[in-house]
């Protein structure tokens, strides 16, 4: 699907999983990703290390970070 459409972007709405997916396949086939963190799904005990560490990963790997509030975006720095 990918060599029939051309992307300019990917989003994913929330940072799990749809973030992580957005960063991935934007990093695989080098187009700008974004994500949107909404609300707990960047609070570190909600998850087990493991997945935080994927969360983490999404953050550093994308191309964008919007969140809903300052807030959460101070968190994501």
């Amino acid at each position: 699907m990918l060599s029939r459409n051309r992307y300019i972007g990917i989003w994913g709405h929330y940072l799990n999983p749809a973030g992580f997916m957005a960063a991935f396949f934007g990093k695989q086939n080098r187009i700008p990703s974004m994500v949107s963190i909404r609300g707990n799904d960047l609070d570190r005990e909600m998850f087990p290390p493991g997945d935080f560490a994927r969360l983490e990963w999404t953050l550093r790997n994308s191309s964008m970070v919007t969140s809903v509030t300052r807030a959460l975006a101070a968190k994501a720095e």
